[in-house]
């Protein structure tokens, strides 16, 4: 069976994203069975990367040696077979955490299919980081997906515990769309 890595790309323990987040989390069995997938959480959060600071890039050292948090997150994507990045919006970019991250990626996401899911607190739905995002992903080799998943007033819709709010004005819309990002990542991911 395949796996999906869902990655929270704030590293912000209050972060909106959680809402979305969690939401898969608590769906995970339903997506799960009817994708055929399994589903792997990760926040970028857990991991506590420090600065990227080695002395050649990853994908110009091939004897580099890990440890700590940077071998602990190397090990967890290099073993997904897809991707899910759900990536906030800062200061009109992306996340620098979620960046630092990817700078720690040499070849282990290479040749995998990728979608984004983004997300603010407006309408613009997190759109300039989900476009800052994608030239980092096609220099680590990732196969992007046509379509993202934008998510504007992400807390008029969507509790930090994965619930939406109380007459939620997008909620019918947003189940449809995440449900939408899980089942197309989980058919790229089994080409």
């Amino acid at each position: 069976m395949k796996t999906i890595d869902v990655i929270l790309g704030s590293a912000r323990s209050n972060s909106s994203g959680a809402g979305i987040f969690n939401y898969l989390k608590k769906n995970a069995k339903e997506l799960e069975s009817d994708n055929g997938v399994k589903l792997n959480f990760m926040a970028i959060r857990d991991f506590d990367l420090p600065t990227f600071n080695e002395p050649l890039p990853p994908m110009g050292n091939p004897d580099r040696k890990l440890t700590g948090t940077p071998k602990k997150w190397i090990e967890n994507v290099k073993a997904g077979d897809g991707y899910l990045f759900i990536e906030p919006v800062y200061d009109n970019g992306l996340s620098g955490a979620f960046k630092n991250a990817l700078d720690y990626i040499g070849f282990e996401m290479a040749d995998k299919p990728a979608r984004i899911i983004s997300y603010s607190s407006n309408a613009m739905a997190g759109q300039a980081s989900a476009l800052a995002l994608l030239p980092t992903l096609a220099v680590l080799g990732m196969v992007m997906l046509p379509h993202m998943t934008m998510i504007g007033h992400i807390d008029d819709n969507f509790e930090k515990d994965g619930n939406f709010v109380s007459n939620a004005p997008s909620e019918d819309y947003y189940s449809k769309q995440l449900k939408d990002a899980v089942a197309d990542i989980a058919s790229y991911t089994k080409l």
